[in-house]
């Protein structure tokens, strides 16, 4: 195990990642062990990038491993490691992506809830790049779809910890998902009578379901526009939007011979009768 992971770890690529993830599936609980192990040192390293790629391995591993028989000891070890790396932010992507992959398991109630809370009152999602809060509002809806029984306890509190924690987005394809995530919280709150959600309701304006339960219109509006959203601003815009220099400056015109304008009114603008003057 620590030759593949050395190797691994030495020149990524998908051929020494399936070589791993095979040699830990073929051994089941006692091969993640080993890899756990192995890992140790790049796990703990103060170098980021040892650390965040130790951690992308172990998440990938777990992506592709079936979860469902891993012993409760084990997920809970796995659970509350992630947890404490949530907040490691150059390891933010890799750790989420184990996350997700540890909902497969049998999580227990106190371990999903910790997940939750420390992803949405921790973790400072909004600072994250594009990709990876994308990656955090995927987890957070999983997570409220796969153990909302586990959740329910504390229902309203993940309600106002999404509108905290969450609150500003602007990019369309990460604000679809945003905007999911409440649909959903509101919507098991309200079925289940959740206790202090008429209160909060009331408090966020006296139609805080209704606001978030009625978003179909602002999905169909803004999913024309998740697949061709730009990279980069266009500079078309700005032009297009911007006043033309044209329009800055005083509009002329050109006097005749005969005009009258200056030649009769004032000797001293003669010479210059022809010239442009402004209107």
């Amino acid at each position: 195990m620590e030759a593949l992971t050395a190797a691994h770890l030495s020149s990524p690529s998908p051929s020494s990642l399936t070589a791993v993830a095979e040699h830990v599936i073929r051994g089941d609980h006692a091969a993640l062990q080993q890899l756990v192990g192995a890992l140790g040192p790049q796990l703990t390293s103060t170098d980021e990038r040892e650390r965040s790629q130790a951690t992308l391995l172990l998440s990938d591993v777990l992506s592709r491993m079936t979860l469902s028989a891993l012993p409760a000891d084990s997920v809970a070890h796995l659970a509350d490691f992630f947890c404490n790396r949530l907040t490691d932010y150059p390891c933010a992507a890799a750790v989420m992506r184990g996350l997700l992959a540890l909902l497969s398991s049998p999580l227990q109630a106190e371990h999903a809830l910790r997940i939750g809370t420390t992803l949405l009152e921790e973790c400072d999602v909004r600072s994250l790049v594009q990709a990876e809060r994308h990656a955090a509002l995927t987890l957070a809806n999983e997570l409220v779809r796969a153990h909302w029984a586990a959740l329910s306890s504390s229902g309203v509190r993940m309600l106002l910890s999404a509108l905290r924690g969450l609150d500003g987005e602007k990019d369309p394809r990460n604000l679809l998902l945003y905007l999911q995530l409440l649909r959903t919280l509101c919507q098991r709150c309200e079925e289940q009578r959740a206790p202090g959600f008429d209160v909060t309701a009331n408090q966020r304006g006296n139609r805080c379901s209704a606001l978030f339960l009625d978003c179909n219109p602002v999905h169909r509006r803004l999913q024309p526009y998740v697949s061709r959203w730009p990279r980069r601003r266009s500079s078309r815009l700005w032009r297009s939007t911007s006043p033309s220099p044209s329009r800055l400056r005083p509009t002329t015109r050109t006097a005749s011979p005969s005009s009258t304008c200056c030649r009769r009114c004032c000797a001293r603008c003669a010479p210059r009768a022809t010239s442009d003057h402004p209107r």
